[in-house]
């Protein structure tokens, strides 16, 4: 670990706390919001109070660990007051034997790095464990990470999730593989499928985005699966594809349907970054969808792009619109980051917009487009700003700030703006990652 400040230091008999309030990310229970980010070969934190560390692959492991930090969710998992943290290292292994999961639990000094537990898929070849992970906080509360380069039943890439239950101070338990094959789970698991890709968690709900299904002739169209849990680590669910009654358009080939998904406050979102639109390739769209916890009947709603009214900007080529996407709760309803990192601004290619759009009515925050600039960092080319989004919950607020990766000349941070005004709302330069930084611990819904 490096430190920035005052390291998390080994120790016992922990003091417990009160409980964190729901949706604060507070790893040293300090009531103050913790952000933590992943750059490539460590986890950077940045605490309430003000200190920083860095956690290095070494710190938590026998050797460097690469990607860590690729995907992350936190929750108290041991009911100990702290927010635990748990981090994904898609394909990491040099061995080639898949990526690894592992949980660093909160304490009253911040993150510990000395009783790590590491959680893997148990595959003999590489699965991409992790490409996206999340907790699903019930009985038992679950981790749940898409394994997108799964091999199921002989088929290379058709991809799974590989499930661990908490147990009593935390330790998690005997991992289940869901794939397409599972009970209840629909569909069949097919060869360069990738399920698992991309998922998103709320309450009992799981989205899982396909983007690599094939859908009668179209190739790689795309699917998204919503499941309900169904007893300790069961769901059953249904699948939607661009070519479901009451989606507009159609699934064709390439669109990449389910490449992001978003699950939060009656809301699903799934984007399809390679649709071409009229005469350009690769814009990008994004769908909606009414949801009601428990239903299994998500209702289409309108798809947006950046031509779209009320939507920022223009469709251009190579877009990728949608390419990540964040819900935010805004006051009593709910907006959508989306995150296009390799849109042009003016002769800046690949500098990359966060365009945010309020779902149906009620939101705090209005459509707007942001540029690097409004992160704190600056319009350049190869910015990609909109590679990783994050979110800011304070139990004070009425609504989520967002964080983003910017970038000023040959320098990397997160930069944190307020939707609801559009201003800033502070940066986080201790977070350098360079181009290399990717997720945010994000809390769980």
């Amino acid at each position: 670990m490096f430190v920035l400040g005052v390291a998390s230091a080994a120790f016992s008999a922990p003091p417990a706390a009160a409980a964190p309030k729901e949706g604060l990310v507070d790893f040293d229970g300090d009531g103050l919001v913790d952000v933590a980010a992943g750059a490539y070969t460590r986890v950077d934190v940045a605490y309430g109070s003000g200190h920083s560390v860095w956690i290095d692959g070494r710190s938590i492991s026998k050797s460097e660990v690469t990607n860590l930090g690729h995907s992350m969710a936190a929750h108290d998992l041991n009911g100990d007051g702290y927010t635990d943290l748990v981090v994904s290292a898609p394909n990491h292994s040099m061995s080639n034997k898949g990526g690894a999961i592992f949980i660093l639990y909160g304490s009253a000094n911040g993150l510990r790095t000395d009783n790590v537990r590491r959680l893997a898929s148990g595959a003999t070849y590489s699965d991409s464990l992790g490409w996206t992970v999340a907790v699903m906080v019930g009985q038992p509360t679950l981790i749940v990470a898409g394994a997108p380069e799964l091999t199921v039943a002989g088929r290379k890439r058709a991809g799974g999730l590989v499930v661990w239950p908490v147990y009593a101070a935390g330790v998690p338990g005997k991992r289940t593989i869901v794939s397409e094959n599972s009970s209840g789970v629909p569909g069949t698991s097919e060869a360069g499928d990738g399920f698992g890709q991309n998922i998103a968690v709320s309450g009992s709900t799981l989205v899982v985005g396909t983007p690599y299904e094939n859908v009668g002739k179209a190739v790689d169209a795309g699917s998204v699966t919503v499941l309900e849990r169904r007893g300790a680590v069961g769901f059953k669910g249904v699948t939607v594809t661009q070519n479901s009654a009451g989606v507009p358009g159609s699934a064709e080939r390439y669109d990449q349907f389910g490449s992001a998904v978003a699950i939060d406050r009656g809301w699903i979102v799934a984007s399809a970054p390679w649709e071409s639109i009229g005469k350009y390739p690769e814009v990008g769209s994004v769908q909606t969808f009414r949801y009601q916890a428990g239903s299994l009947k998500p209702k289409p709603g309108s798809a947006f792009n950046q031509n779209s009214a009320g939507v920022p900007g223009a469709n251009e080529r190579i877009d990728h619109f949608g390419q990540h996407l964040l819900i935010l709760r805004c006051g009593a309803g709910a907006s959508v980051a989306v995150g296009t990192p390799l849109e042009a601004i003016g002769k800046k290619s690949n500098a990359g917009l966060v365009t945010v759009v309020p779902l149906g009515s009620g939101s705090s925050c209005p459509a707007r487009a942001y540029d690097g600039s409004d992160f704190g960092g600056a319009v350049q080319s190869d910015g990609t700003l909109g590679r990783g989004l994050g979110l800011v919950r304070a139990p004070s607020a009425d609504h989520d700030d967002l964080l983003a990766v910017t970038t000023k000349k040959l320098d990397s941070f997160v930069g944190r703006v307020n939707p609801a005004t559009g201003g800033r709302a502070g940066t986080y330069p201790a977070l350098w990652g360079g181009t290399d930084m990717t997720g945010f611990a994000l809390p769980a819904a």
